[in-house]
């Protein structure tokens, strides 16, 4: 006698895929600080000025826009603050964001091994990237607030709406990350170009320059996601303008929404990368 075996399919809605995906990034929150903790340990252990390295690339980078421009190399118009302050906090929120680009692809790639061998939680690699960016963020406001004792720049209560900036800034190079992971892992190009393209495309991003107005550099800003995140929590850091805040929060949900539905394709697809790799 054939048996018939009927398999019912259930359907998943996406408020349940949202809702799953919230639950395990709270339930991986331990092991995540537990991988950050090892992963900075690692890092620092046998350098000798240890996390002040992470100082380094934005003091050599403020020091190279402000020599170029004060020997009229390169012509910045007024930025309403003193230049090296602008340079030193464009950059500072710019390396945000280039780390939380390439976090995906390297935590992925660094404990993919790990996951063929022993079953934990991805969401822990994405969390322990997130505070790594962080930890190296925190370092770096030590510079900003350097910057107010050497710069007059005069604080506002704007800057209590910073960390929305920074949330939105750090979830715009996870998603887009998250979105080149999965074919970033399987094609090694996919990380070399992205590492080209960085230096160009903060060229095209104004970190080093105000916002334009008008010309090309105004249509090549107006295409670039970085350009808006970048530029309001700039206001709101350093100039007191609270003026885009509705369009941050937009960008800020718009954003969340983005991460979640990348975060699941990543995750459906992990099975697949463990077996190719």
């Amino acid at each position: 006698m054939e048996a018939k075996v009927l398999v019912n399919k259930r359907r998943v809605s996406p408020k349940a895929h949202i809702g799953e995906v919230v639950n395990n990034f709270h339930s991986s929150r331990s092991l995540g600080w537990r991988l950050f903790s090892r992963d900075i340990k690692a890092e620092y252990r046998q350098s000798y000025i240890g996390i002040f390295w992470a100082l380094v690339p934005p003091i050599i980078t403020t020091i190279l826009w402000v020599f170029l421009n004060q020997s009229s190399l390169v012509n910045v118009s007024d930025t309403g603050v003193p230049y090296p302050a602008f340079v030193l906090t464009s950059t500072l929120l710019w390396t945000i964001f280039v780390k939380s680009l390439n976090m995906p692809m390297g935590e992925m790639r660094k404990y993919l091994p790990l996951l063929s061998k022993v079953k934990f939680p991805d969401e822990a690699m994405i969390i322990s990237g997130i505070l790594k960016i962080y930890f190296a963020v925190m370092i770096r406001l030590g510079l900003f607030m350097l910057a107010l004792l050497v710069f007059p720049i005069e604080l506002s209560w704007t800057l209590l709406l910073v960390p929305l900036g920074l949330i939105t800034l750090t979830l715009l190079g996870v998603a887009i990350g998250l979105f080149l992971a999965p074919i970033g892992l399987l094609y090694t190009d996919v990380g070399r170009i992205i590492q080209l393209m960085v230096p160009f495309w903060m060229l095209a991003t104004p970190v080093v320059y105000p916002e334009p107005k008008e010309g090309l550099a105004t249509i090549v800003n107006e295409y670039n996601p970085v350009t808006p995140v970048l530029s309001i929590t700039r206001e709101l850091l350093i100039y007191g303008d609270a003026s885009r805040l509705s369009e941050l929060v937009l960008m800020f949900i718009s954003l969340t929404l983005l991460f979640i539905m990348f975060y699941i394709i990543l995750k459906a697809s992990i099975p697949f990368l463990i077996e190719r790799n």
